[in-house]
């Protein structure tokens, strides 16, 4: 009972708060400059001592909390909270990251825990718990999202009447360059031509295979119309 009260009263002061969001900016910053996952082989130690200090201080504030507020049972327990069940999600999804260096044999292949590691980019969400400003304006556009869906919808509507005016406009456009009339090579610069833009003088004005952005932006068919209009 003793202990119950005892952290109930420590989680419920400001300078708790004020520690787990210092522990938060802390965190965030030292995960901008990790590169365990990208060169695992070059990474310092200090990244991993700082990843299990975070992991331990994250645990601490998990557990006075569940200590103060009860796991499940009562009216206020910890995991009926819907921002609580967030916090503790990202801290359990943290220990798997431990284990790194195994693999577990899977049905489809082989599984590494140091995998969950990307769910270490949720740890800067735990600040929404800590500042109550923060808290309501998410809230408030949780709620917004059912009534922005006719507005979504109407939006869907103009991007796919602009594309289909698109596709019918400027099927093929956007794949004619500038070859040289000696050669027949493409322009260096890779120049667009066609409507008001004419090619340097040396050059005519041809079709070629490829579209702008690796093929990706253009009005060939509905899809990339699209997502080009998008």
């Amino acid at each position: 009972m003793f202990v119950h009260l005892g952290c109930f009263d420590i989680v419920y002061t400001k300078l708790f708060d004020n520690i787990s969001i210092v522990v938060i900016l802390v965190n965030s910053i030292v995960m901008i400059f990790d590169t365990t996952n990208v060169d695992p082989e070059n990474t310092s130690p200090f990244f991993a001592k700082a990843e299990l200090a975070f992991l331990i201080l994250y645990t601490i504030e998990c557990v006075l909390k569940i200590v103060g507020y009860g796991f499940i049972l009562g009216s206020n327990a910890y995991l009926k909270d819907p921002w609580n069940l967030l916090d503790f999600f990202i801290v359990v999804s943290s220990y798997p990251s431990l284990f790194n260096t195994q693999e577990v044999q899977g049905n489809d292949g082989s599984f590494s825990p140091g995998s969950l590691r990307v769910f270490r980019v949720l740890r800067p969400l735990k600040s929404i718990t800590k500042i109550k400003g923060l808290r309501v304006l998410m809230t408030a556009l949780f709620a917004a999202i059912p009534l922005l869906i006719d507005t979504m919808m109407i939006l869907a509507f103009f991007f796919m009447l602009f594309s289909i005016a698109g596709v019918q406009l400027m099927t093929g456009e956007l794949k004619k360059r500038c070859f040289s009339i000696q050669t027949g090579k493409l322009h260096e610069d890779d120049i667009l031509c066609g409507g008001l833009t004419e090619c340097p003088g040396g050059f005519f004005c041809g079709k070629s295979n490829m579209n702008p952005n690796y093929g990706v932006t253009n009005f060939d068919n509905l899809p990339y119309a699209f997502l080009t209009v998008f």
